[in-house]
């Protein structure tokens, strides 16, 4: 049978169907329709049971611009006559008009020309295959099949959203292979979130919805080669095969890889999007720089870590990449969160959305997963659940439960783990009665992870299973040691629209976050929740408390008279952040702390109106903020919906309060060579430390004059300022005047000087 995104070989030939309009059908004429093609054979009573149910759907979709044809590839008329018809022709004519169908008919040569190109007659029959308004293979199935099912894959091919063009834009520096947690690096947790969401493009997607992969590191490759991308339906191997076989560089070359996106995205028609995702700072030109307000992708010369730029991939000086129509969804992974600031304003600025986690092993899938909802748009798919727990050796079971309603017609649940030692999870699915569901060939397992696509209603041992309540994952599995594992459930739903939305501006310190939670059922907003659950991750220790502590040698770089200088602390701060996150004496401050908040439970509180449900989130500390959102209404005519998303914002330090902040002047040198050096560790009123990495926002005044002056990140949160030397009027006791976001933080008399 062929296989989904081939091209559908023609059909076409004299219709035998005496009550079906027309005397000749033909696929080639038919451009920009839906085409329903059976396989069949007169004296086959599955084809008759399959005949009987497309001449309803036919019925049913006839002025949808969905096209059905059966074609008959039997041509033994000896076996006819035996069973009383003049020949083979006269039998299919009498099992069309037996079965009722009203729709056109084709007989196959006596070599099953057309069938051998389907590659069907290895199969048997009937075969059914679904073919795109691109007239593109959208899915074939052998065997006689529900009519539910039959309907969900002519709605999954004739979907009204537009096919898009999506570049996964995936970084792998040297750093990628640091621990994510459980022993597991984060390049082994973002390869197979990367492939789950090749497989589920597969299973979820158009056949002509296409994808392309980029790789920057100290230079940026892609797959394919050329400005091309390839269709998912019929690539997904070679796309998932890839994933895999990549290595590491050293560099993060940020602004190639996403150059090169924008570079093949640009000859694309369609609805195009990118999704990147980086672990730390860019450090090899090209560069993403902000410029004039917006960001422009420049060359210049790499200075400190890489010594060579990309190969292929030219400066676009100038070029606002707003100007590329591409929105940009990006993500963000581990500690190192000095990558946040500019994901959050690439993500903003091209509307796209930004996500980050310090929990990459439990998050990195969900994150993904919510990004490709986004670009797939129009509310449907939507995550329907998401869980992650640890199963262990001992464990017979681990049981997980989740809510359907009635306007899902497909979804598909995902289980997927990390490989820490030998065995395989698998799991099974009961519905909402208690019968376990048949998976049978929707299920599809791969090396980490198992997924099946079940389209609704389940009819099983001739009765329907109720499709809306409360389904329950169990998952069963023999391993050698504990393994992290999440659960993920998608659904496919048209008649639901979920979004949290939030204003999209710089949060600092001490600020409310107004999450805005919309979930319209039709036309009407729901505004009676039965549960909203707020989950937040954060580190145990904040971040700069951690940096501060944690000792770190500055390197150093050669001169052009041979001497040493140090490199500066903003170029040292990634190496640092790396450092420590690779540090096992700090494994246990780096872990999580968890809070979860409950509406049914009293935790959360919350302002609902007929539009929407507010949570306001009071920003308590600098850095990453993620907020896992899942939320259900109870519903009389649609059952329990049930949504789960991810928001994140990057918040500021806020503003350097004089009081907490501290700051010590020391002359140095005399005379004409004397100086002045100020050690100043700015913090907020909340005491947190407002660096490392703001030397940017730090001012200094003398009296009314800015004299020349450096800044010295010492990486832990502590700047020290250099003036002089030939400091002159030390005598004229003049103030000395800090800084920090042109905010006055700190005023003191300048120390007289010798």
């Amino acid at each position: 049978m062929l296989d989904p995104g081939v091209a559908a070989p023609d059909i076409s030939g004299a219709n035998i169907n005496p009550k079906a309009p027309g005397t000749t059908f033909s696929l080639a004429a038919l451009s920009g329709r839906v085409i329903v093609v059976i396989f069949f054979a007169w004296w086959c009573p599955h084809c008759g049971n399959e005949l009987k149910f497309l001449q309803k759907l036919w019925k049913k979709y006839q002025k949808q611009d969905v096209v059905f044809v059966a074609v008959h590839t039997e041509n033994d008329d000896d076996h006819a006559r035996q069973y009383g018809y003049a020949d083979a022709l006269s039998a299919a004519r009498e099992k069309l008009i037996a079965s009722g169908v009203r729709f056109p008919g084709i007989q196959d040569d006596s070599a099953d020309t057309i069938f051998c190109h389907y590659d069907g007659p290895g199969f048997g029959w009937p075969q059914v295959y679904i073919i795109d308004k691109d007239h593109d293979v959208h899915s074939a199935v052998y065997g006689e099949e529900s009519e539910s099912a039959t309907e969900n894959r002519i709605l999954d091919a004739f979907t009204s959203r537009d096919p898009i063009d999506l570049e996964m834009v995936i970084d792998m520096s040297d750093s990628m292979n640091n621990s994510a947690s459980a022993g597991v690096s984060k390049l082994a947790v973002m390869k197979q979130a990367a492939k789950m969401v090749v497989d589920f493009s597969h299973a979820h997607g158009l056949t002509s919805d296409r994808m392309g992969l980029v790789w920057f590191t100290d230079d940026v490759s892609r797959y394919p080669t050329g400005n091309t991308l390839l269709p998912v339906m019929a690539n997904a191997n070679g796309l998932r095969n890839r994933i895999d076989a990549k290595h590491t560089g050293m560099c993060t070359a940020l602004g190639a890889g996403l150059q090169t996106a924008f570079d093949v995205l640009g000859s694309s028609t369609r609805n195009r999007f990118a999704i990147l995702l980086t672990d730390g700072m860019q450090d090899v030109d090209p560069m993403v720089h902000s410029v004039g307000g917006h960001f422009e992708i420049i060359d210049a010369p790499a200075e400190y870590h890489c010594s060579r730029t990309c190969p292929g991939v030219g400066p676009r000086p100038g070029v606002n990449i707003t100007s590329y129509n591409t929105p940009v969804h990006t993500i963000g992974v581990g500690v190192t969160a000095t990558y946040s600031p500019l994901l959050n304003d690439i993500a903003a600025a091209t509307d796209g959305t930004y996500l980050a986690t310090v929990d990459p092993v439990n998050d990195l899938a969900l994150l993904y997963f919510v990004e490709v909802c986004a670009c797939l748009a129009g509310g449907s798919p939507a995550i329907i659940s998401h869980a992650a727990g640890t199963f262990r050796p001992e464990q017979c079971k681990s049981t997980h439960r989740f809510f359907l309603n009635r306007t899902i017609r497909k979804f598909t649940a995902i289980l997927s783990w990390q490989k820490l030692g030998a065995g395989n999870l698998i799991f099974w699915l009961r519905a909402p009665d208690g019968t376990v569901v048949g998976l049978h060939n929707r299920i599809k397992y791969y090396d980490t992870y198992v997924m099946a696509t079940v389209p609704l209603p389940v009819e099983q041992d001739g009765r329907e299973l109720p499709r809306s309540g409360e389904w329950v994952m169990i998952v069963r599995g023999s391993i050698g040691s504990s393994v992290p594992y999440q659960v993920l459930v998608i659904g496919e739903d048209t008649g639901t629209h979920f979004e949290v939305v939030h204003p999209h501006r710089m949060y600092e310190a001490g600020d409310v976050l107004p999450l805005r939670i919309r979930l319209k059922e039709g036309r009407r907003f729901l505004a009676e929740p039965a549960d909203i659950v707020l989950q937040k991750k954060s580190l145990r220790e904040p971040l700069t408390e951690l940096l501060a502590r944690y000792p770190f040698q500055p390197a150093l770089k050669k001169a052009k008279k041979g001497e040493c200088e140090k490199i500066p602390g903003t170029v040292q701060l990634e190496p640092k952040l790396r450092a420590l996150e690779a540090d096992p004496r700090f494994a246990e401050q780096l872990g999580l702390n968890v809070i979860t908040q409950s509406l049914r439970e009293g935790t959360l509180r919350c302002t609902i109106d007929q539009k929407g449900i507010t949570l306001p989130v009071t920003l308590t500390e600098p850095g990453v903020h993620t907020y896992r959102i899942e939320v259900r209404f109870d519903t009389e005519k649609n059952g329990p919906i049930s949504r789960v998303t991810l928001v994140s914002v990057y918040v500021g330090p806020g503003a350097a309060d004089p009081e907490r902040s501290v700051v010590t002047m020391i002359p140095t040198g005399s005379g004409k060579t004397n100086g002045l050096m100020v050690i100043a560790t700015p913090k907020n009123p909340a005491g947190q430390l407002i660096g490392p990495g703001r030397s940017a926002g730090i001012g200094l005044r003398i009296g009314k004059e800015t004299p020349e002056h450096s800044i010295e990140d010492l990486l832990d949160g502590t700047y020290r300022i250099t003036i002089g030397p030939g400091l002159a009027g030390s005598g004229k006791n003049r103030t000395v005047t800090l800084m920090f976001k042109d905010k006055i933080f700190w005023k003191g008399k300048m120390p007289t000087v010798s």
